[in-house]
């Protein structure tokens, strides 16, 4: 790997970081007024906050709009990076946008949008966000979900462990993967490997990265049939 490609996988982890690890508490619950555009009385939902985002910005966020977006959310990256699937020269801007809320449960959470513009203010890509804290999903306060955390191997597994061993039979376990977007991805020594994909084109991080962010789920079971042992890896 060359200093180019470790510079932009460093660069990327401390996007992750940023984005899902290090949530800080929000000021503000739901239901308030503020002057960032009430975004915190948005429904909490995914389908939500893309549905309010298309209506409001369209699906082309260039650099007029960025400028629009600062009037609303917190700005916590900014900075020209190489895309090389885009171009192996010409860097791109990527912007990153938060804004933290709490739910009137107490629970947490944060909207982000990811934008790549190209040199000239055009746009390249965006991305919407809907993300909670490492606690609250652990706690079971709000669902487990491939992308609504970022964070290590070992934190994805023991939150899908806390979900399932000693709980969940293998037919069982098999509808909660597909339940969550996951694919059977073989069987071997005993061990079932389920595999949820990434789209790293469109994903922004992997695709800065190079990087295939699928997770891959393996699963063991007892003489039950029960799920026993469980770990998430990339």
């Amino acid at each position: 790997m060359n200093v180019n490609k470790i510079s932009t996988v460093l660069f990327v982890i401390i996007f992750l970081l940023v984005s899902g690890g290090c949530m800080e508490k929000s000021d503000r619950e739901v239901g308030s007024k503020d002057v960032k555009n009430n975004l915190c009385d948005i429904p909490e939902s995914y389908v939500e906050f893309e549905k309010y985002f298309l209506e409001k910005y369209g699906n082309k966020i260039d650099q007029v709009i960025v400028e629009k977006l600062k009037k609303y959310f917190d700005v916590f990256v900014d900075k020209m990076v190489l895309d090389l699937i885009y171009s192996k020269e010409e860097k791109v801007r990527l912007i990153g946008f938060s804004k933290k809320c709490t739910a009137l449960d107490g629970v947490e959470y944060e909207w982000q949008v990811a934008v790549t513009l190209k040199s000239d203010g055009k746009p390249l890509l965006h991305q919407l966000l809907l993300l909670y804290t490492f606690e609250d999903i652990l706690s079971e306060k709000r669902d487990f979900h491939f992308e609504r955390f970022y964070g290590s191997g070992k934190e994805f597994t023991q939150l899908l462990a806390k979900r399932t061993v000693g709980l969940l039979n293998k037919n069982e376990f098999d509808l909660y993967m597909k339940k969550l977007g996951a694919q059977f991805n073989g069987e071997n020594d005993g061990r079932n490997y389920y595999v949820y994909k990434i789209d790293n084109i469109n994903n922004i991080a992997a695709r800065l990265a190079l990087w295939d962010a699928s997770r891959n789920v393996i699963v063991k079971y007892d003489k039950d049939n029960l799920v026993s042992w469980v770990n998430v890896g990339w």
